[in-house]
């Protein structure tokens, strides 16, 4: 599922399975997830669908995603940023950067504007420092 290994994905499998049971609020998954994890980044791309309404749930979300990259594209633009090497991409509510700037103050100010963005709940920025 998450793939980090070292028994991470049991964990996190067996709080999501006692869904059916007793519902796992999405903060305290989080929180299991991040402590069983340690220094590892945890990205939070959980999404909550209405029973009988999944594929309609699924399409505004893929609706908000599209929409937070396409602000990002007009963020970067307006910023001088889009010749850059940033790719992104945005999947329930997180923008994942990547990519390459020429500095680390380049790479600060991209993550920053992600975080601008509206609808965006996380950013993961992965992108590198090439000189």
């Amino acid at each position: 599922m998450i793939g980090m290994g070292d028994g991470f994905d049991d964990l996190v499998n067996r709080v999501i399975s006692r869904a059916d049971d007793v519902p796992p609020s999405i903060a305290r998954l989080a929180r299991v997830a991040q402590t069983a994890a340690g220094d590892r980044v945890i990205v939070n791309e959980i999404s909550v669908q209405p029973v009988g309404v999944e594929s309609e749930a699924k399409d505004v979300a893929k609706n908000s995603d599209d929409a937070i990259e396409k602000n990002y594209k007009a963020a970067l633009i307006a910023q001088g940023m889009d010749k850059q090497r940033i790719d992104y991409d945005a999947k329930n509510g997180v923008l994942k950067l990547s990519g390459s700037v020429q500095s680390v103050p380049e790479r600060v100010e991209a993550e920053k504007i992600a975080q601008a963005v509206p609808n965006v709940q996380q950013v993961v920025n992965q992108i590198e420092i090439k000189r």
